[in-house]
């Protein structure tokens, strides 16, 4: 979960990757190119462009969507591919899947609902088994989309063809209603938030009502396979966990290294840390708390409060946002002893926490931070009150992954945000950060992170500046380098092979998400720099070609 700051931008192209960023409001938007272009001066990485919107209705200038699909849109997530879109919306049941285009627009292709909806295909056993769907992920390879939803208190798996369009398979519940699998005890009771290992070979749902996290493992073909859970109650069927630490369990993350899964909780308000073990089972390691709730650290007393949202950085870092009464942005790090370390926090009020030069937090939700880890975004729902004020926040990182505020945009320019007119900001809530992919000719990496953010039926489409700089490619040599620290998932040619201009050299994930390494020219593979499975840092050459 997380959000996009935004700002006026040159946009660099013809060497290295182009980033863009896609938004999805829930509320009727208006046209934000005047303000943004306006807001501030233009070149600087992190800072955006806005491009579209797509609305249920032609609201403000948006693109009308028909069927009217995205009420209460709540979850998205981008192919690995970079061609296809999905989003959920609890307001229609439904999950939509959405082309995405050469230059990063969206069209709509197709959904299907749990509730009859005129244009959708309908998922069996209807009215059910998606009901109030709230997040989805996409699997590395491409192949497999899963949704939780917290109504129907359940996991949906859907396969995936190459055009993008989805198939139910299966699902899972605590009840064995409506056509799923019945899971002993009660381990998906308020479905909420989920994580999948890099790998994809297991998958963790968070249940807010069961305080739980339950566990299954992938198998080859994708589809989940209930293993156990972890939970603060034995009767919920998973194993009890010595103190309530998961009370009100709603986001997870895992570590790019995928070693360990990071818990928020809305409700005790932990940050909870678990190990992941052979087959992905759990063990809880340590947590930290505002109040030192026992076995957890003390946190300064503003630090956290009603979180809602955890992602976790290839720098190392971990941040946390949420909060309806002290919002926040936090920041963790695992310390030598791979446990909880906080690092600092930011709010409006200072205290034991930075203040920010703008009073930007309303309300912290989401957070998402970009695939080279060094910027991150802060959606700030506002109050819905005479004085709401709704906000998106932009945190520039360091080397190290530590926070520095650079600006804001809001609805009205209070508070020290640039102006956005006309409301599109109007209760911003969720994002996601993926990757696409240039389709022109360039040198090197060709790789670019994108951002979706999903939130009253509306999306949106803005673009930043070249991220990656000299990093991305050796502009003329032929070299292709790795444009983020990551993991090399795949290395599909070898030293002394011919290949085209833009065939596939190996594939690349960070944050969940993949990245393919093309040719930059045809000509012979002269030097293969890693082997799958080798973690890379930034700007480390991966292949040379030579003509």
């Amino acid at each position: 979960m997380g959000v996009v700051g935004l700002k006026r931008s040159s946009i660099q192209r013809g060497r290295g990757s182009v980033p863009r960023i896609l938004l999805l409001f829930a509320g009727a938007i208006a046209a934000l190119v005047a303000s943004a272009a306006t807001a501030a001066p233009a070149g600087a990485f992190g800072e955006l462009t806005y491009r579209e919107c797509i609305a249920d209705s032609a609201a403000v200038g948006c693109q009308a969507l028909s069927p009217a699909v995205l009420t209460g849109a709540r979850g998205i997530a981008i192919s690995p591919d970079g061609t296809s879109v999905y989003v959920v919306s609890v307001g229609s049941d439904s999950i939509s899947h959405f082309v995405r285009n050469f230059d990063g627009t969206l069209t709509f292709a197709d959904c299907s609902s749990s509730n009859t909806i005129a244009g959708c295909d309908d998922i069996p056993n209807t009215p059910g088994p998606m009901l109030g769907p709230t997040d989805v992920i996409v699997s590395p390879d491409g192949k497999s989309v899963y949704v939780s939803s917290f109504q129907s208190n359940s996991l949906s798996y859907f396969t995936r063809a190459s055009d993008g369009s989805l198939d139910f398979q299966k699902c899972w519940n605590d009840s064995g209603v409506m056509g799923c699998t019945n899971l002993s005890g009660t381990p998906l009771t308020g479905a909420l938030g989920m994580a999948l290992t890099p790998d994809g070979s297991s998958l963790y749902v968070t249940a807010q009502t069961s305080d739980d996290v339950a566990h299954f493992q992938v198998n080859a073909s994708g589809e989940p396979v209930y293993a156990n859970c972890v939970g603060d109650d034995a009767s919920d069927g998973c194993t009890d966990l010595a103190t309530d630490i998961l009370d009100g369990a709603n986001s997870a993350a895992v570590t790019t290294d995928g070693s360990s899964l990071i818990v928020t909780t809305g409700s005790i308000v932990t940050v909870d840390h678990f190990k992941i073990g052979a087959g992905g089972d759990l063990t809880f390691s340590d947590c930290a708390h505002p109040s030192g709730f026992a076995p957890c650290i003390d946190l300064p007393n503003n630090a956290v409060d009603s979180l809602s949202s955890v992602v976790a950085s290839p720098t190392g870092m971990i941040y946390t946002a949420g909060s309806f009464n002290n919002p926040s942005l936090a920041e963790f790090a695992l310390d030598g002893n791979d446990k909880l370390s906080f690092a600092g926090c930011f709010t409006n009020f200072g205290g034991d926490c930075t203040k920010l030069p703008t009073d930007a937090f309303e309300n912290t939700f989401g957070a998402v931070v970009s695939p080279a880890g060094d910027s991150v975004y802060v959606t700030s729902p506002g109050n819905n009150g005479i004085s709401s004020v709704d906000t998106l926040s932009f945190f520039r990182a360091d080397a190290g992954g530590r926070l520095t505020f650079d600006s804001c945009q809001g609805n009205t320019g209070a508070r020290g945000c640039f102006d956005v007119p006309g409301g599109p900001l109007d209760g911003v809530i969720d994002a996601v950060v993926t990757l696409d992919e240039e389709r022109h000719r360039v040198v090197g990496s060709v790789g670019v992170p994108a951002v979706e953010l999903v939130h009253r039926g509306q999306r949106w489409v803005f673009e930043l500046p070249d991220a990656f700089g000299d990093h991305a490619a050796h502009a003329g040599d032929g070299s292709v380098a790795a444009p983020m620290p990551g993991t090399v998932l795949a290395v599909t040619v070898a030293e002394g092979e011919q290949v085209e201009e833009g065939a596939a050299l190996g594939m690349m994930e960070a944050m969940k998400m993949e990245l393919t390494l093309r040719a930059p020219f045809a000509g012979t593979v002269t030097h293969v720099g890693a082997a799958a499975g080798d973690q890379v840092a930034l700007g480390v050459v991966l292949f040379e070609v030579e003509p």
